[in-house]
């Protein structure tokens, strides 16, 4: 009885992971979403005729993460979150602090001086 209830859950879990990529594909990249169902298919047969022991469960999750992996390489734009591994996970990086750069006021440039033009020297014509 427990495996049984085991497997639903990883079922469960598994149609969850693919129904969140085929949302995230859409319905503009075809192809990916057919290789993508035919594994999806491919699990959940295997998931409801056999019994699943802790190392075949490994194993399909191991499966399940190169399909979203290869999903996420044929469409580099998208974010996908992986499946996470069960374990402890791990700190967020702290923030380094920001340190404001003070940057000096600038200088206002001269001003150019305006030369006039000398005026021209006029002369008396000869008489």
């Amino acid at each position: 009885m427990a495996t049984e209830e085991l497997n639903k859950a990883l079922r469960e879990e598994i149609n969850k992971i693919f129904a969140d990529l085929s949302v995230e594909i859409g319905k503009n990249r075809q192809q990916l979403a057919n290789k993508v169902l035919s594994a999806h298919m491919a699990i959940n047969k295997e998931l409801s005729r056999n019994a699943i022991n802790a190392d075949r469960e490994k194993a399909i999750r191991h499966e399940v993460a190169a399909v979203v992996r290869m999903a996420h390489q044929q469409l580099p734009q998208m974010k996908f979150n992986l499946p996470k591994a069960e374990g402890t996970p791990k700190p967020a990086p702290k923030p380094a602090p920001r340190t404001e750069v003070v940057k000096p006021a600038p200088k206002p440039a001269p001003k150019p001086e305006i030369k006039l033009a000398p005026k021209p020297v006029v002369t008396p014509a000869p008489k």
